[in-house]
């Protein structure tokens, strides 16, 4: 059978696992019968593209691919540096994504041009769903509660944030879902929230009240993402007025919440409540004995209401030597997306049987600085990231059952002969691993050169502590890097380099190289100057049809989209 005689079906689905601009550069105008399923194609990722591929194939391809794109990711990340001030300010108009329902950016230079992209999103009669992340936008919220049929928004941003949504007064008649991220809130700020999201019943949301100044009502809620910090009466108070909620996931710091308060809150307040899971950060008492709090709290979870009505069970987990004596106790299965392995872990638990719920695949990304021999019996299967500290004791590589999904590997090697063997076993274990990171390099070495991996394709070197502390590339290093296995592979770069004639090197020698993340040790860029010098001599010695910007946010890194 010839690949093109297969049924439609096969190619519709084979079509799924590709970004829709991949699939009109592969399949589009070889025959009829393509150009009619490729019409069927509807995200448009543009997170990972080339400069080539958005000037060339993008451009070429647009005015067929844009009318049935109902998805867009778009990113202005290392690997796309300002790509969604250009596509936009080219590409976007409610006339030209007549069937846009779904819209991610992550990060945005430009806030005009997310502004009239807000305007044009107006105009779209199917568009629901809009997730910013780190978009700095601080005003204008109102043009996203503008939104005529917006009902999932999403926006991850700092706390810059938070003064503005606390003014806000445009009232949304049609937002259901609502997820604030990485940022904190009041009560008068929540109240607003609610008050101008009429219809909301799905909210994620980082909350610090210590004291209520006015009642809040979260009555329509039926699931909610809580981040909490304040007092356990205010949070209490709060519960109290969730009549409605079926599903809670909780993050709770500071004091901890015991079997029996629980079951009351469930049984008098949250009486719809389907699931629950919580993940509580607190400190033991002073002078009193670690087991005996631990077991008291415990036994407050090994009621008939835990284990019989509701089958649910408790973990508790400490670090003896932590002199704070900080203590985290949470559900099972564990369903929080990160996990931190920090030195000695003693843990108890609900479980009857002590080699239950050892599985963690709601994590994906796990933060491990242990390097002792006690084998922890935690497994992880669906890790994307880890952040590892090098060397580490045989015992850690059992912990991870599957390496498969793992995406970003970053690392701090500290001095040791095993380091480097280390970090290849790694590598070799992991098939679809992207970016490997360094956060910390302790001194160069010859070995950093012959590393190997088949499917990395990024490379950072850049980090707050190099710019503290002047660890930077020097010729020497940069050309013993650009010719290894993995800078000849490299298709994005993040370095600190000694001298801006380093960049040249490294644009000569790295054939796959399409962008290029840098701070240069004698860049002499001053706030009140009009004049980047550095930009100016970037563009008299790099082919023209290379793109240098500054970086808003850091100043002193610099991005080239190369090919």
């Amino acid at each position: 059978m010839k690949f093109e005689d297969l049924p439609n079906e096969i190619f519709i689905d084979l079509f799924e696992y590709f970004d829709v601009l991949q699939i009109f550069i592969i399949f589009y105008n070889l025959n009829t019968r393509f150009n009619q399923l490729l019409n069927r194609s509807h995200v448009l990722n543009l997170q990972k593209i080339s400069k080539t591929d958005f000037n060339i194939h993008y451009a070429r391809y647009h005015s067929t691919i844009s009318k049935t794109i109902r998805s867009i990711y778009i990113a202005d990340h290392d690997e796309t540096p300002d790509l969604p001030t250009r596509f936009f300010s080219q590409y976007f108009s409610a006339s030209y994504f007549p069937s846009l329902r779904s819209l991610t950016i992550d990060s945005m230079r430009s806030m005009d041009t997310l502004i009239s992209l807000l305007n044009h999103c107006q105009q779209l009669d199917h568009f629901q769903q809009l997730k910013l992340i780190h978009c700095h936008m601080s005003t204008n919220q109102h043009l996203i509660w503008n939104l005529p049929y917006l009902t999932h928004c999403s926006i991850d941003e700092e706390n810059t944030i938070e003064k503005t949504l606390h003014q806000l007064s445009t009232r949304s008649n049609s937002i259901k879902n609502l997820a604030l991220k990485h940022f904190a809130c009041d009560s008068h700020t929540l109240n607003n929230i609610l008050e101008q999201t009429p219809k909301l019943t799905h909210l994620t949301i980082a909350v610090v009240i210590h004291r209520l100044d006015l009642p809040v009502d979260l009555s329509r809620l039926i699931q909610l993402n809580l981040s909490f910090d304040g007092s356990k009466e205010v949070l209490f108070s709060l519960f109290q007025s969730m009549i409605h909620l079926r599903f809670l996931i909780c993050k709770i710091y500071n004091f901890f919440i015991d079997g029996n308060e629980w079951q009351k809150l469930i049984e008098n307040d949250l009486i719809h409540l389907e699931q629950i899971h919580f993940k509580i950060a607190f400190k033991f008492l002073q002078n009193l004995s670690i087991e005996s709090q631990i077991t008291n709290l415990l036994l407050t979870y090994q009621t008939s209401f835990w284990l019989t009505e509701r089958k649910q069970y408790i973990r508790c987990q400490w670090d003896p030597s932590d002199p704070f004596q900080q203590a985290y106790l949470y559900t099972l299965p564990y369903y929080f997306p990160k996990f931190h392995l920090i030195k000695t872990l003693v843990s108890k638990s609900t479980c009857s049987n002590s080699n239950d719920f050892w599985c963690y695949d709601h994590a994906d990304k796990l933060a491990y600085e242990k390097h002792s021999s006690q084998d922890f019996p935690i497994r992880f299967s669906r890790l994307s990231q880890l952040d590892l500290i090098l060397p580490f004791h045989k015992n850690f590589l059992s912990t991870i059952s599957s390496w498969i999904h793992l995406h970003t590997l970053d690392v701090v090697l500290l001095q040791n002969d095993s380091i480097y063997e280390q970090l290849q076993l790694i590598l070799d274990r992991a098939p679809n691993l992207y970016l490997l990171r360094f956060s910390h390099l302790s001194e160069f070495d010859v070995r950093l050169f012959q590393l190997t991996s088949r499917s990395i394709r990024r490379l950072d070197f850049f980090t707050k502590e190099s710019m503290l502390y002047n660890w930077y590339f020097d010729r020497e290093q940069c050309l013993a890097f650009a010719q290894s296995s993995l800078g000849q592979q490299c298709q994005t770069l993040v370095i600190d380099i000694d001298h801006r004639s380093n960049i040249l090197e490294i644009i000569e020698h790295m054939s796959q190289l399409r962008s290029l993340t840098f701070h240069c040790k004698d860049d002499r860029w001053k706030a009140k100057s009009n004049d980047d010098e550095l930009i100016q001599w970037l563009h008299d010695n790099l082919p023209f049809q290379c793109d240098i910007i500054r970086n808003q946010h850091e100043k002193l890194v610099l991005h080239i989209w190369i090919r």
